[in-house]
């Protein structure tokens, strides 16, 4: 699959595009936890440890949204 979405660390706005929102509510929330991730934290030439935190945040933040909605 391609690329749904992206960080410009902070550089510019991070926008939510219309073509995100093609997937259900859980999708969408995760991408929101894992995008904000990225504008949270993010080591320099680390590309490995980035997406390993920003998935980590995505797990929790959907598995605590969504216990939180249940």
């Amino acid at each position: 699959t391609g690329i749904t979405a992206y960080s410009t660390l902070g550089w510019s706005s991070d926008p939510l595009l219309s073509t995100m929102l093609s997937q259900d509510e859980t999708y969408v929330a995760g991408l929101v936890f894992h995008e904000l991730a990225h504008q949270r934290v993010y080591v320099k030439d680390d590309s490995a440890f980035n997406e390993a935190f920003a998935v980590a945040v995505e797990t929790t933040g959907v598995r605590k949204w969504l216990h939180a909605a249940g």
